[in-house]
């Protein structure tokens, strides 16, 4: 930590420095001496694209797999699709039928009587 101030004294006295916030902008240091000061030819993002383009390769993108079945579990999907289809169509019975009446009716009573109890400011009155 020393050295600091005389560093940036050092890279501020070149020519081709630019100001520190253009710094990878405009100007970089140099690849085999880091302390002389070069102008950049391209920003940072574009070489970064190029050693991407040259670099990096597509991911193989697998399609889709079919998994082997056999004839009893084909059997035991299809008689699952059709149960729920037959569910889906089965109207209610007659049973419960009433019972869905008599849930509601219940409900029905219970909130008369809580409408018909008056409440303690009421009693006052």
């Amino acid at each position: 930590m020393q050295y600091v101030d005389e560093v940036k004294e050092h890279m501020e006295s070149q020519d081709d420095f630019g100001g520190w916030d253009k710094f990878a902008k405009t100007w970089d240091v140099d690849d085999k001496t880091q302390l002389v000061a070069v102008t950049r030819k391209s920003s940072i993002q574009t070489d970064w694209n190029i050693i991407l383009k040259k670099e990096a390769k597509e991911l193989p993108v697998e399609k889709e797999k079919k998994f082997l079945t056999n004839k009893l579990s084909e059997k035991v999907q299809k008689a699952k699709e059709e149960t729920q289809e037959t569910e889906a169509q089965t109207p209610l019975d007659e049973i419960e039928i009433k019972q869905v009446k008599n849930d509601l009716q219940e409900k029905v009573q219970e909130n008369r009587k809580q409408s018909e109890k008056t409440s303690f400011w009421d009693k006052l009155k």
